[in-house]
């Protein structure tokens, strides 16, 4: 038997492998081999050390490269039998590694299903990222304890540079513009334009016009020239083509305006007018809220409360008065009501309400404030007393930031040095005002171009810093 004509007809079922992987791309199974005459005996004496090998090359589409290999006890049995051991077959070149293959092995005689699998993949595209006209951050509201009376701003911006054809063109195409607001929820109109500190000048600001005219985020320097530019689309337009309007609160177009055109301007703040840098608080009209604390169980032991807002005290009307009431005044910081309560007046007599010495009937008992806003002196408490003629029938207190210190606790507090000067059981009603301490910050990122796509400017950090009365 011509063992080189057996082993090309046994590598049709192989060829037949290519043909389905191909077509189905799926799974393949490799077709059972089956001997006859001598190459069946010579099999069935060998399975234990297997003769045959058949392996793939290293493309995953089918089966092409045929091997046929011996042993030496294979090599041993042909002879027995006057065969002559076929010689290996094989395709010139290197086969590739064993381990990145899938194998067939003895096919003839293993009866395990082996499979190949093919993988793909899917929907690759190649995309890229472009930027907004404008991208905006709204910050948590801020609440600072203290009343807040001025706010300022620390930034450090990155803008790309471009070129600025000799003078002719702008080289920033980005700015970046800052609000603060006084409100937990602003509306439009409640937000405030500031600049940093340090930043000295403002450059490609974005102009939003109605009809010819746009306003500024500040008052600008009108005798500037050299340092006061307008750009149409990054093009620096001539001086005769605009001018400032409202003593440089706006700036007016002396052209028709191009619809489909950007523009911006570079311009030095005026601080005639404002300041840039901060914001005044009160002057901007921070709302002056009414609050009312309640203290049933009295003071704490050390005859102190602690208020849940921080007070607020108008010290611009008191520092223009010569002289100030705290008590008697039309405006008063504090007033303090002693409520459901059993205070002892003398003789067994007790009242469940002590009112401000303001609103107090004569021989009643008062609360007084003692806090000395004009120079600031820490005044002693007198304490209130019912003996016989030393009767004295003020509860006084006074301010301490965000505490009011009294008297006594109104608690009845079992401490030594309570017991002796406690004249009954009240509940403390605070009434004062404070300002709304809740800030937000927003930042607005602009792209004032329209022929760059991927540029943007960038805030890498910024701090708010508030300024608190004292």
């Amino acid at each position: 038997m011509n063992i080189e004509n057996e082993f090309q007809d046994k590598t049709a079922p192989h060829r037949e492998v290519k043909r389905q992987f191909t077509e189905k791309t799926g799974v393949v199974k490799a077709p059972e081999y089956k001997p006859s005459g001598e190459q069946e005996y010579l099999q069935e004496k060998s399975k234990s050390s297997p003769s045959m090998y058949i392996r793939p090359d290293d493309s995953i589409s089918g089966v092409q490269e045929q091997r046929v290999s011996s042993n030496k006890e294979d090599e041993g049995l042909y002879q027995a039998k006057g065969v002559e051991a076929p010689p290996a077959y094989h395709t010139p070149g290197p086969l590739p590694p064993v381990a990145s293959l899938p194998s067939f092995r003895d096919v003839s005689s293993s009866t395990d299903k082996q499979y190949v699998y093919g993988y793909g993949i899917k929907n690759i595209g190649v995309e890229h990222s472009t930027f907004g006209d404008k991208g905006i951050f709204v910050s948590k509201p801020m609440e600072i304890e203290g009343n807040v009376i001025e706010v300022s701003l620390l930034a450090n911006e990155v803008h790309p540079i471009f070129d600025t054809l000799s003078g002719k063109a702008t080289d920033r195409m980005t700015s970046v513009e800052y609000y603060l607001a006084y409100d937990e929820n602003p509306s439009l109109n409640d937000w405030h334009p500031v600049l940093p500190e340090g930043q000295t000048d403002i450059k490609c600001e974005r102009l939003f016009f109605q009809g010819l005219t746009a306003v500024l985020r500040f008052h600008a320097k009108i005798n500037e020239p050299t340092k006061t530019f307008i750009y149409k689309n990054g093009i620096k337009m001539q001086a005769d083509k605009w001018c400032f309007v409202e003593r440089g609160a706006s700036i007016q177009l002396l052209e028709p305006r191009d619809l489909t055109a950007i523009y911006t301007i570079d311009y030095i703040p005026d601080t005639i007018f404002v300041n840039p840098w901060s914001i005044n608080v009160k002057e901007k009209g921070a709302k002056r809220v009414r609050q009312i604390d309640r203290f049933e169980k009295g003071t704490a032991y050390n005859k102190n409360v602690t208020l849940s807002k921080y007070p607020f005290i108008d010290y611009d009307y008191i520092n223009a008065k010569t002289t100030f009431d705290s008590n008697k005044d039309d405006y008063r910081p504090f007033e303090v009501y002693l409520r459901n309560g059993e205070i002892a007046v003398g003789n067994g007599v007790n009242v469940d309400t002590v009112f401000p010495e303001k609103h107090a009937q004569a021989g009643q008992p008062f609360t007084l404030n003692r806090t000395d806003y004009k120079e600031d002196t820490d005044m002693k408490l007198r304490p209130y007393s019912t003996a016989t003629g030393k009767e004295y029938r003020g509860f006084e207190y006074k301010q301490y930031r965000n505490k009011l210190i009294f008297s006594e606790t109104f608690n009845r507090a079992d401490i030594h040095t309570n017991v002796q000067i406690a004249h009954g059981n009240a509940e403390i009603e605070v009434q004062y005002e404070y300002l709304i301490t809740k800030f937000r910050l927003k930042i607005i990122l602009r792209k004032n171009t329209g022929n760059e796509i991927i540029v943007s400017p960038k805030v890498n950090d910024y701090q708010v810093k508030f300024k608190i009365m004292k």
